[in-house]
């Protein structure tokens, strides 16, 4: 596995890229860092129904627990403990501890390969855009299309307040 670490000099964002040579995988994740006061000011986007077409697919999930989100990151390793600890999620400026992105991201797939029985995924792409709270469910929105010859299916992450968690492109493989 070979990774690498891009941080441009003044940039509040760093690359990270992984790649798995045997298996001619790679991954990007971009990140923008941010101050807590700028996170306990940011107002969550609102989702639009016109974001999606009418035959857009719903799917809602049940409430997040902590106990849940406590379990996926002992599996991911994921040590930030805004996902674990209600005081730590407090002091950063949210109201529970919140679900790791990736976890958002994880669901959406398994949610979309299931309800819509897509194959194996060559891409996944998201966006994460606000804090999904323990003790809320999120509501999956699936907008299949066709991205010219390929197969994509947006997913919208929504949580109970239409706020929008996370937008989550999965590229079906060509068969």
């Amino acid at each position: 596995m070979i990774i690498s670490l891009r941080v441009d000099k003044g940039s509040d964002a760093a690359h990270y890229y992984v790649s798995l040579p045997e298996t001619y995988g790679m991954m990007e994740t971009r990140l923008r860092f941010a101050q807590n006061e700028d996170v306990r000011s940011a107002k969550a986007p609102h989702f639009h129904e016109r974001f999606c077409s009418e035959d857009a697919l719903r799917l809602q999930t049940l409430p997040l627990s902590a106990e849940r989100l406590g379990g996926y990151v002992a599996l991911s390793g994921d040590a930030n403990p805004i996902h674990v600890d209600p005081a730590a999620a407090r002091l950063a400026g949210f109201e529970d501890v919140i679900a790791p992105g990736m976890m958002l991201c994880i669901l959406a797939e398994m949610a979309c390969c299931t309800v819509l029985q897509l194959g194996r995924l060559r891409e996944v792409r998201a966006r994460f855009l606000s804090p999904a709270v323990a003790g809320h469910p999120v509501t999956f929105i699936f907008e299949p299309t066709l991205d010219g010859v390929h197969a994509k299916t947006r997913v919208f992450v929504i949580g109970p307040r239409e706020e929008l968690h996370a937008v989550v492109d999965l590229f079906a493989a060509q068969a």
